[in-house]
């Protein structure tokens, strides 16, 4: 996995591709690590750089792009991984055809669409999940409405690393 991440990492270089960092990616299987996570959702594959970060977990990933030239790589990226799935199409109509409970929800696709995404998700991910989304500092005026939202319902925690990450989780309870 590791000769995948490094081909990708100087694809993604070469083609000016948007994927995560290294270090965020990194941060991203330690987050995934420390909630044990059994199930992660990630929107927005694009080449499946981040996807790989959230195998290394162990996690069975579910990753969904609607992007059909970065759907091709990405299922080349993955083709001896059995524990990803790669959905192609429109997240807000894969969403509710997904069966079971989510650890971590990750965002990183149409940034106007976060709050969509995450409201569609909301019903499978499990009490305590993780909702991790990326670029709230390149693409803040983009998410305005869920950072709205989230910092008004939950407590969450923005970080400077990559793009900048907002990082909650739901309560035990999951009640909105």
């Amino acid at each position: 996995m590791q000769k995948r991440l490094l081909f990708l990492e100087q694809y993604n270089a070469l083609h000016k591709t948007a994927n995560v960092s290294r270090v965020t990616g990194e941060f991203l299987l330690f987050l995934t690590q420390l909630r044990k996570a059994k199930r992660v959702l990630e929107i927005g594959t694009s080449t499946g750089y981040s996807t790989l970060w959230f195998a290394q977990s162990g996690a069975e990933v579910h990753t969904i792009e609607r992007r059909v030239d970065r759907v091709a790589l990405a299922r080349e990226s993955f083709s001896e991984i059995s524990t990803i799935t790669l959905h192609e199409g429109d997240a807000l109509q894969i969403i509710p055809l997904l069966p079971g409970l989510f650890d971590v929800l990750f965002l990183d696709a149409t940034k106007r669409e976060y709050l969509s995404y995450f409201r569609a998700a909301y019903t499978i991910l499990s009490p305590g999940a993780l909702i991790i989304a990326d670029n709230v500092i390149s693409h803040r005026e983009k998410m305005h409405d869920f950072l709205e939202f989230v910092h008004s319902t939950y407590f969450a925690v923005e970080i400077t690393l990559g793009s900048g990450l907002i990082i909650f989780s739901l309560p035990k309870n999951k009640d909105l």
